[in-house]
């Protein structure tokens, strides 16, 4: 745990002293594209980040049988049907 409190405040002071088009290296990345900045280090770490979330939540409604993001406030077509969604999602991982 100490290294992600770590990681987190060399983050926020990174984003705090810097401005967002300053410039970065990623040293893994190939040559020619090893050159980033700031702004785009964290539109990068968010996007990655979403992604997971998302993979996630796949994983939750399969496990609790619940699809959108509650009860009270489903944020799906009123059409959705949740068992046709639910083995659709079963079908894609049988695939794996």
């Amino acid at each position: 745990m100490e290294v992600v409190r770590t990681r987190r405040k060399f983050a926020d002071e990174t984003i705090e002293s810097l401005r967002l088009d300053s410039p970065g290296r990623v040293p893994h990345r190939p040559n020619g594209r090893d050159e980033t900045t700031l702004g785009q280090i964290m539109v990068h770490v968010l996007v990655d980040l979403t992604r997971h979330v998302g993979q996630i939540d796949v994983i939750r409604e399969g496990i609790d049988g619940a699809a959108g993001l509650s009860e009270a406030a489903p944020n799906l077509p009123q059409d959705f049907d949740q068992d046709a969604y639910l083995e659709r999602l079963a079908s894609i991982a049988d695939r794996f």
